[in-house]
């Protein structure tokens, strides 16, 4: 994510339908998620910039997750993106 680079997903790590990408140089995450459109679904970027922005989005996803699949498989991907940032700060 940092760069330009050709690929940003190229390190993704899948979590069912969701793509999420960490980004401990800048401290943030992207997220990539199906989002219902008018004739099918289509992929929504997020990108989140620090801790908290994950943990507030993962707060309103999770909120939604007992209803909706894909806000779970967000909260997943959110909860694996915080730990990875927490576990980089700690290594510093």
């Amino acid at each position: 994510m940092s760069g330009a680079s050709p690929d940003p997903w190229r390190g993704a790590q899948r979590f069912g339908l969701v793509l999420v990408v960490v980004d401990t140089e800048n401290d943030g995450a992207m997220v990539q998620a199906p989002q219902p459109g008018p004739v099918h679904d289509l992929m929504r970027t997020i990108r989140l910039h620090g801790l908290d922005e994950i943990t507030g989005a993962y707060q309103v996803q999770s909120g939604m997750a007992s209803t909706d699949p894909v806000a779970a498989d967000i909260c997943r991907a959110l909860k694996f993106a915080a730990a990875r940032l927490k576990a980089h700060r700690g290594s510093k």
